[in-house]
């Protein structure tokens, strides 16, 4: 029984995990409502809170469709970089979170130990610490009274393009760093995972293009060092340049939507030709 729901970061190429979960629920592979473990780095932190929150995929995806990026993005801010060691201070994402955290629950923020008591469903959070060059796991046995969206604030910092996060005298950053695809923390049997690929063909157009394409390949080598091949991995190749939030129009976010469902189609029409094979081969190897 799949009970774990485990996504990796990707930045905003991972909106693509929510029409690959709202397939695999029509389809009744995976039950939501008997998902009660979610795992996530960066974006796949962000989609974990909300639907450990109740958030239905077909509602996070009419968001996404009718929502304007543009009212999130931040004048880069040079003056950041020198004082804050990062272009963009990241308020405006948690203010969204905060908007559906209020509009489910009537309030603003919510820690790992209120947010296990009020939904019975355990999240875990990954970051790095950077003061220590070590991962750090955010959830309500490690850290029950942390607020999750400063967890999320810290999973998504993208060294310089987001200002770190100090939080009890460490300086904190992106879980990518550490741990873009934490498996480690599930049960393989009992878990669903989604990564993003990136498909490594960056363009340098500008600082932010070059910052980007070294994300993408620190983040992509650190997915893909613990990615053992098993039947409860989907992989979603992503063959999108010079994406980041800046820049999502609508038709980059119903193209990342798009590719999200074929590949959880071709996950499922995979599993069903491992099992007709192997059907086929103890039956030869039965006859013969």
């Amino acid at each position: 029984m799949i009970d774990t729901l485990c996504l990796s970061g990707g930045g905003i190429k991972g909106l693509a995990f929510i029409s690959a979960i709202d397939h695999l629920s029509n389809i009744k592979y995976i039950d939501l409502n008997i998902i009660k473990n979610y795992v996530g780095t960066s974006i796949g932190a962000i989609i974990c809170f909300l639907l450990s929150i109740k958030y239905t995929p077909v509602e996070l995806k009419h968001f996404i469709i009718n929502f304007n990026f543009n009212y999130v993005n931040q004048k880069i801010n040079i003056s950041n970089i020198l004082l804050h060691y990062g272009f963009i201070d990241g308020h405006k994402y948690i203010f969204i979170l905060k908007k559906f955290l209020e509009n489910k629950y009537n309030i603003l923020d919510i820690t790992f130990n209120d947010h296990y008591l009020l939904t019975n469903n355990k999240l875990t959070i990954i970051g790095t610490n950077f003061t220590k060059g070590t991962e750090k796991i955010f959830d309500y046995i490690n850290t029950p009274n942390m607020s999750i969206l400063l967890a999320i604030r810290i999973s998504i910092s993208i060294p310089i393009i987001f200002t770190p996060i100090f939080y009890e005298d460490e300086y904190y950053i992106d879980g990518g760093v550490t741990n873009n695809f934490p498996l480690k923390y599930c049960i393989m049997k009992n878990t669903i995972a989604i990564y993003i690929k990136n498909n490594i063909n960056n363009k340098l157009n500008n600082v932010m293009s070059l910052m980007m394409g070294c994300c993408n390949i620190l983040f992509n080598t650190i997915s893909l060092k613990d990615n053992i091949k098993t039947l409860n991995i989907i992989e979603i190749l992503l063959e999108i340049s010079d994406i980041n939030i800046i820049n999502v129009n609508n038709e980059t976010k119903n193209l990342i939507l798009s590719i999200g469902h074929n590949a959880a189609i071709k996950y499922i029409s995979n599993i069903s030709y491992n099992i007709c094979n192997n059907i086929i081969n103890d039956i030869i190897n039965d006859i013969f």
